[in-house]
């Protein structure tokens, strides 16, 4: 299964891609904001995306949006700091479900198993 990371924070990207390598086979592919998000998703097709919301250039919900236009069977988990107001937008754009940082690496393992056989078929 392929994973997109997508967070304008290095660290957080490089957190999150240890806490998934070593529970999971998985291969990452990563990006820093919205538009890198787009671009790297149209080259890999990954099967789930977590993608932060608050981001320059383009946003999680504005990029969220153009994945899903393009490719509606997208999986998108969004992650921020900011659940409510944002969350909400992130979830009307057609992400499947929001989580909150910091994120604990039980819930994140969690959450990629809950789509893990949805996203493989």
């Amino acid at each position: 299964m392929k994973i997109l990371i997508v967070d304008d924070n290095e660290d957080i990207r490089l957190v999150l891609g240890l806490m998934l390598r070593e529970q999971m086979d998985l291969e990452l592919c990563e990006a820093g904001n919205g538009c890198e998000a787009i671009k790297v998703f149209i080259k890999e097709l990954p099967n789930l995306v977590i993608m932060d919301i608050v981001m320059p250039e383009k946003d999680g919900i504005q990029a969220t949006k153009v994945i899903l236009e393009k490719f509606p069977d997208a999986k998108i988990i969004g992650l921020t700091a900011y659940a409510s107001v944002k969350g909400e937008e992130m979830l009307r754009e057609g992400a499947l479900e929001i989580m909150t940082k910091p994120i604990t690496k039980k819930n994140l393992l969690n959450r990629i198993s809950k789509y893990c056989s949805t996203a493989e078929t």
